[in-house]
């Protein structure tokens, strides 16, 4: 089995989550062979919070799906999919969109996930099924931001109660 895990990350919370799921899959999967990959975009975000607040609105509302720094060439060896980002507006970040309107996921089993300050997962489950339009999309894994770091258990736990029924 072969699995890619992309993600976007502002504040590295999401970054740390997309690793501690390639250990765990490795780790309880040892045959599974994993790709990582960061959906950033060309033209950074703002480090600044309030700033970003305001950039990530301006692009979710117009529908901005940023040019990337890189993408990868193609989906079509990969068996599962794991898609993360941070919860901003309710949704996706918008590099992600980008991301998922470069391939047809349509045959692809999407596990998504996310980070958040308090708003939980919002639309993010239904807004990837939406732009992947994949016909199999798992539970979404929440995790509250700064708890990104020691939540290592709750991925086991999310990995082992889904990705052990598709493999």
């Amino acid at each position: 089995m072969k699995a890619l895990i992309a993600y976007y990350s502002h504040s590295s919370n999401t970054k740390k989550l997309a690793e501690f799921i390639g250990k765990v899959v490795k780790s309880e999967f040892p045959n599974t062979e994993i790709d990582l990959f960061n959906a950033e975009p060309e033209k950074p975000y703002s480090a600044n919070y309030n700033t970003v607040l305001n950039e990530s609105k301006r692009d979710i509302n117009t529908n901005n799906k940023p040019k990337l720094k890189n993408n990868i060439k193609s989906i079509d060896t990969y068996d599962v999919i794991f898609i993360g980002s941070p919860n901003w507006w309710n949704t996706i970040a918008p590099p992600l969109n980008t991301f998922l309107n470069s391939f047809d996921f349509s045959n692809k089993i999407i596990m998504p996930f996310c980070t958040h300050g308090g708003g939980g997962s919002g639309n993010i489950k239904r807004d990837i099924e939406k732009e992947s339009k994949s016909k199999q999309t798992a539970k979404i894994l929440s995790v509250y931001g700064s708890s990104a770091a020691s939540s290592e258990n709750e991925i086991k736990k999310w990995i082992k109660d889904i990705f052990v029924k598709i493999k």
